[in-house]
C-alpha cells in the first residue's frame, strides 16, 4: 500500500502563497509603476517584499487597484 507524500505545513503555506502571487493580474513592476502615480511606491514595495502580498493584494490594500469600471 502506497501512502501519499506528506507535505510539511510551512512548505504547504509557501506553495499556496506562490500560487496566489502567480495568479496576480499585475506583476511586481506594474504594481510599483501604478503606485508611483500616487506616491505609494515604497508602501506597495513593502507590502509585496516584506509582507508577502501579491501585487494585486498590495494595490487593493492601498486603494489603487483598477477595477472593471476604471480604464488601465
Amino acid at each position: 500500500m502506497r501512502f501519499p507524500k506528506i507535505i510539511p505545513y510551512k512548505e504547504l503555506l509557501v506553495k499556496r502563497h506562490l500560487e496566489h502571487v502567480a495568479a496576480s493580474r499585475f506583476t511586481r513592476e506594474q504594481a510599483i509603476e501604478r503606485a508611483k502615480k500616487y506616491n505609494l511606491e515604497q508602501e506597495v514595495t513593502d507590502s509585496i517584499d516584506i509582507y508577502g502580498q501579491s501585487p494585486d493584494d498590495a494595490l487593493q490594500d492601498w486603494d489603487i487597484y483598477p477595477y472593471e469600471t476604471e480604464k488601465i
